[in-house]
């Protein structure tokens, strides 16, 4: 419902690299083994869970056997459940109006709408055994969110765990789908939206609390990912 941003969680412990996510557009995930992702920035959304079960039902009374080819969709247009997604959310505002019967065609109307597509799955990429082992993966992480308030360099990120930062940095990418630089920058900034919400800090100070050389390189970085100053998003989302 609105724009969002968030990195995918795989495997439990691989962080992937923070996407933006458009408003109106769609995700589509089997959650048989579970799904996580880790939020950058609020989160307005509807989610369905549809059972397997009901696309069989659907897929035998049309005829169809496209129910094996529904493929994961991560941020894609979709109108007509974009569509049916507003529809729904006026709903709320009446309970009176909100009853199991139009849960269930809204549900089909879905899983139907899913179906007639018919789009074959995608073809996922299958890496390689990462150089960086899940143990040193975590260990980095762990060095990374217990020094972010330092100036720390990727050859001392590196050498906590004692690889070369050249292998290292391969390594942290294959293991997390992300750079290193990139991660412990996310990490800060995180943390620096926390300390906004304290009022009596001012920026600077919080840029200083969170590993940043200056208010003008905080300034930078977090334009850079949000969009907006950090003293505009304070007074956007806490004021």
């Amino acid at each position: 419902m609105a724009d969002a941003v968030h990195g995918d969680v795989e495997y439990g412990d691989r962080f992937l690299e923070p996407k933006l996510y458009q408003r109106n557009t769609v995700c589509l995930i089997d959650i048989k083994y579970g799904a996580a992702i880790v939020l950058h920035s609020n989160l307005h959304a509807l989610a369905f869970v549809l059972p397997r079960t009901l696309f069989v039902e659907i897929s035998a009374l049309s005829g169809s056997d496209s129910v094996e080819e529904l493929r994961c969709r991560r941020g894609e247009i979709n109108e007509v459940i974009s569509n049916l997604s507003i529809a729904l959310l006026q709903l709320f505002d009446d309970a009176n109006t909100f009853h199991p019967a139009l849960l269930q065609h809204i549900a089909t109307a879905l899983c139907a709408h899913l179906l007639h597509e018919g789009e074959k799955p995608e073809l996922e990429m299958i890496s390689t055994e990462p150089r960086l082992s899940n143990w040193q993966a975590s260990a980095v992480k762990r060095f990374m969110s217990e020094n972010y308030a330092e100036d720390i360099s990727v050859t001392e990120i590196a050498a906590s765990i004692g690889m070369a930062v050249g292998e290292f940095s391969i390594g942290f990418q294959e293991n997390t789908g992300s750079t290193p630089e990139a991660w412990l920058l996310a990490i800060r900034l995180d943390q620096v939206k926390l300390l906004l919400k304290d009022k009596s800090l001012t920026v600077k100070q919080a840029a200083r609390r969170c590993g940043f050389s200056s208010e003008s390189v905080l300034a930078r970085r977090f334009a850079d990912t949000t969009g907006l100053l950090p003293a505009a998003w304070r007074k956007a989302v806490y004021h």
